[in-house]
């Protein structure tokens, strides 16, 4: 059919005025009937805004958080990345329900989230790394790792330098490793049963078994 835009709508600035606020890059999310936005208020200050997705109205502002990264949504909460820390945020209640910080100078990664796990990877200043499984707010297990997890059919993968690890997403026990002998494969995709893996080139290793099927520069 034909594609026609059903409206258009400028953030206002706090209080209202001529002023139209900026929509950070992060990307929208869409969940339980409301869009999710991060708006840059005065740089460095953002703040969370809800959008009616009818109408493109405001519906409320939040800048309790402050945020440096796109939102996640989990079934009953967003989830928010400022400097070196994660957040639970509860839209419906407009609070924070709890707040994990790993220090300064680190970067949080994109959160995958499971069933009130989360699971995130941090880079601390000096380059190193570790992925952490979270519940309730509290830091369950942590492994070294140097980039984002990706969560498929209970199975955990990351990447620390050089080694794919699967590992338990309970429990945080390494099933196995495998060394992919190529430092710049550092992106992960899951799918069919296979691992790929990106960078310098690519490459596809087994989900269950670890073996390398092929790669290409």
């Amino acid at each position: 059919g034909t594609i026609r835009r059903a409206w258009r709508q400028g953030v206002e600035a706090v209080g209202g005025g001529d002023d139209s606020r900026i929509l950070e890059a992060y990307g929208m999310t869409l969940t339980n009937g409301t869009l999710y936005a991060v708006v840059e208020v005065e740089y460095p200050d953002k703040q969370l805004i809800a959008i009616d997705p009818s109408d493109g109205a405001v519906l409320w502002r939040d800048d309790t958080v402050s945020l440096t990264g796109s939102i996640v949504a989990g079934p009953d909460l967003l989830y928010l990345r400022g400097d070196g820390t994660l957040v639970a945020f509860d839209p419906q209640e407009r609070e924070t329900v709890w707040r994990v910080q790993f220090g300064v100078e680190r970067s949080v990664s994109i959160p995958v989230v499971d069933r009130g796990w989360v699971f995130v990877q941090v880079t601390s200043g000096d380059g190193g790394g570790h992925l952490y499984a979270i519940r309730d707010g509290q830091r369950e297990w942590n492994t070294p790792a140097s980039t984002g997890p990706v969560l498929s059919d209970g199975r955990l993968y990351t990447i620390d330098e050089s080694t794919l690890k699967l590992i338990d997403p309970k429990t945080g026990e390494i099933l196995w490793t495998r060394s992919l002998e190529d430092e710049w494969l550092d992106k992960l995709a899951v799918r069919d049963g296979q691992v790929y893996l990106t960078g310098s080139g690519v490459a596809a290793v087994g989900a269950s078994s670890g073996e390398r099927r092929w790669s290409h520069n």
